[in-house]
């Protein structure tokens, strides 16, 4: 199975792929994604499938192993710093050759999932962004080190 489900609490869902964790954060009136992975099968659908509550991604920050599956989403956030490298790290070749080294001996690649490069605009996050998804609200940090636009998100709740 490529994805797989596991219920952290009542709000929080990690959605593992090969060698990437995204993590679905359910409020009571939208959700949001954090990362979406390497954009090889359908990330979007595994968290429709578990909340039918609008749903925003936000991206920690910009590498093909969380910014793969942007394309299907409505609503992306992603710091500002990273958007100049989101071009080269969403290429289907780079995102393919980096996640084959991760997955396992058995997995069969079906070329067919691999989802193309968002072509749409990012809208920008920064310390200041706060996501109020109802009675659950996700604060974002700016930690520029592993990226200059890195991005962590802390639920005072």
């Amino acid at each position: 199975m490529l994805f797989e489900v596991e219920k952290i609490s009542e709000q929080i869902y990690r959605i593992s792929m090969p060698y990437v964790c995204c993590y679905l954060i359910v409020g009571k009136k939208q959700a949001v994604l954090i990362d979406c992975g390497w954009g090889y099968g359908d990330s979007k659908g595994v968290a429709e499938s578990i909340t039918d509550l609008p749903l925003t991604l936000i991206l920690s920050h910009g590498h093909p192993d969380h910014i793969g599956g942007a394309a299907p989403f409505e609503k992306v956030y992603l710091h500002e710093k990273d958007w100049g490298m989101v071009e080269s790290q969403s290429q289907i070749d780079l995102r393919r050759r980096l996640m084959l080294q991760s997955v396992p001996e058995d997995f069969v690649e079906n070329p067919d999932e691999w989802q193309a490069p968002r072509q749409e605009a990012y809208l920008p996050m920064d310390d200041e962004t706060t996501f109020d998804l109802g009675e659950v609200t996700l604060l974002s940090f700016h930690v520029p080190g592993h990226t200059r636009g890195s991005m962590v998100f802390i639920i005072p709740e």
